[in-house]
């Protein structure tokens, strides 16, 4: 059984307010708290992009204890600088083996899970109101059914760059592809993702002002 050691140093007050980096440089000491200060921060993007890309709560919740194990495991790694980054390959690495090892796209019942699906859109004031919050939603799970479409390059892609607004270059680093190799991946997804979108009135009007997946 693992054990960590908590340096005497780290106060838990500076625990809290630390930056990521420091935290992460903590974490490669042994100190768990600043590792759970981690993760506490990154949770919900990690979930949402396992998410996105396995389309299955059930999986998203694998794959999300899974990557911050392999980054507690893989803190040596680190070698200072944005963890986002750093722990966002991680994320897609476990994703993508989870694609290879089930050898299909994730097509499973949105049923059940549409609790998770709002949580990587912009907030808004507008959530205080009911309707926008369904309209939300909806928009939600039919963006999800479109991005099930997508090859895992295409979908993962669009998934870092356009909903967790990665740069080009930094989703480059994640994927460990070149940033010109990104960036037509994720062309090539969002007009998969419009034509799929656009070919359905109920989308094309849920989606009206959204202003996503523009080719820029």
């Amino acid at each position: 059984m693992l054990r960590f050691r908590r340096p005497a140093t780290t106060e838990p007050s500076t625990v809290q307010t630390a930056d990521d980096e420091t935290l992460m440089l903590s974490a490669q000491g042994g100190d768990l708290d600043a590792y759970n200060v981690l993760v506490i921060r990154h949770q919900r993007a990690v979930f949402n992009v396992c998410y996105r890309i396995l389309g299955s709560t059930a999986e998203a919740e694998d794959a999300a204890q899974d990557t911050f194990l392999k980054a507690w495991q893989a803190a040596k790694s680190f070698k200072g600088g944005v963890v986002r980054p750093w722990m966002f390959r991680i994320v897609t690495n476990r994703c993508y083996d989870a694609l290879r090892s089930s050898a299909r796209h994730p097509t499973d019942s949105l049923s059940g899970d549409e609790d998770h699906l709002d949580q990587d859109l912009p907030d808004s004031d507008e959530l205080v109101n009911p309707l926008t919050q369904v309209e939300r939603r909806e928009t939600s799970v039919l963006l999800q059914e479109a991005l099930d479409r997508l090859s895992a390059d295409q979908r993962i892609a669009v998934i870092l760059c356009d909903v967790q607004r990665f740069s080009y270059e930094e989703a480059s680093q994640i994927i460990g592809v070149p940033s010109g190799t990104v960036k037509s991946r994720a062309f090539r997804g969002r007009e998969r993702l419009r034509q799929s979108l656009g070919s359905d009135p109920e989308s094309r009007e849920l989606l009206a002002g959204e202003g996503r997946f523009s080719n820029e």
